[in-house]
């Protein structure tokens, strides 16, 4: 139901031959070539799987790929889905993905518009995002939403508990 859309590249810079890209819902691809031949995967988490792409690379070359969860792959059905941000990490070159950890399971509130960093010096990977208490919601007085930071020190390993780096 859906193509290729939303895109995320990342160059890695150990190798800058090599480069990693995802497109929603549960694509990735790799070049070794600088981009002039790609080769094709689809994503898979035990966490789940459901768009919203983001690849960052570390200084070693490792990438992470972070996105939305799908854990009971209900995909958009109006239900709860948007529970974690997901992180999943390659050691290979973008050829293959970790199960993944998370950030952000605060469940009944929805994580999404997630971003992710690296520090080039110590390899530590940061995520933000947004936090909605009901995603979609009007009602401005009842219902809102908060800018949230989680970081890895470990690979993507572990994550720490989020903290609210804005109110709005």
């Amino acid at each position: 139901a859906y193509g290729p859309c939303e895109p995320t590249i990342c160059i890695n810079p150990a190798n800058t031959n090599n480069v990693a890209a995802g497109a929603i819902l549960d694509r990735y691809y790799w070049s070794d070539d600088g981009g002039r031949t790609w080769q094709s995967g689809k994503l898979k988490s035990s966490h789940g799987v459901f768009g919203d792409p983001v690849l960052v690379a570390d200084s070693k070359g490792n990438f992470y790929y972070g996105h939305l969860s799908d854990p009971e792959g209900k995909q958009w059905s109006g239900e709860k889905l948007l529970d974690r941000i997901v992180i999943q990490k390659s050691t290979d070159g973008g050829k293959t993905y970790s199960d993944g950890a998370f950030c952000g399971n605060r469940h009944p509130k929805d994580q999404d518009k997630h971003w992710l960093a690296t520090d080039p010096k110590t390899n530590d990977v940061f995520c933000t995002w947004t936090e909605f208490d009901v995603y979609g919601s009007h009602d401005l007085e009842k219902d809102h939403s908060r800018i949230l930071f989680s970081k890895s020190t470990d690979g993507g390993e572990n994550w720490s508990e989020p903290l609210k780096i804005s109110q709005f």
